[in-house]
């Protein structure tokens, strides 16, 4: 198995998300993993969910992840806008972030469960993060509940 099948794997990315390159560094203990699509890829519209909507061209993003091996993980892509005969140019949202997180899904969900347990303050500096960061991801969840609450 090589390392894209590897984290092909690890990272559950469906078609037609696929690893593209994995570049890790021993001296900076860290790993990048860039993520691509497969060329001819149609996408549905985050707007009005319309299917088959073509790639119009792309914006490179990245996502801090949770550690590998005890390594910082950034996840790097090639975000695609679609071109929707209803919506027209929107940026599509990626099935392991949310929309302007800068952390992929699992990172949230690390800092959600030490944020239950420990102040922000030492949140932040076990995962080298900035307080605010921090803060910014506890407080768009707290949102999300005190609305389903509400419902």
């Amino acid at each position: 198995m090589d390392d894209t099948t590897l984290f092909q794997a690890a990272l559950n990315l469906q078609p037609p998300w696929t690893i593209k390159k994995v570049i890790f560094s021993s001296e900076s203990r860290r790993l990048d993993i860039w993520i691509d699509f497969l060329p001819g890829s149609e996408f549905d519209c985050p707007k009005c969910s319309n299917k088959g909507c073509k790639g119009y061209d792309t914006d490179d993003k990245t996502w801090r992840h949770l550690n590998f091996f005890q390594c910082r993980c950034d996840l790097h892509c090639r975000v695609p806008r679609v071109s929707c005969p209803n919506c027209g140019i929107t940026l599509i949202e990626v099935p392991w972030a949310r929309k302007r997180s800068g952390f992929s899904l699992l990172m949230e969900s690390l800092i959600l469960i030490m944020a239950m347990d420990m102040p922000i303050s030492k949140v932040a500096s076990l995962l080298g993060l900035d307080d605010g960061r921090v803060w910014r991801v506890v407080d768009c969840y707290v949102t999300k509940l005190e609305k389903w609450k509400t419902i």
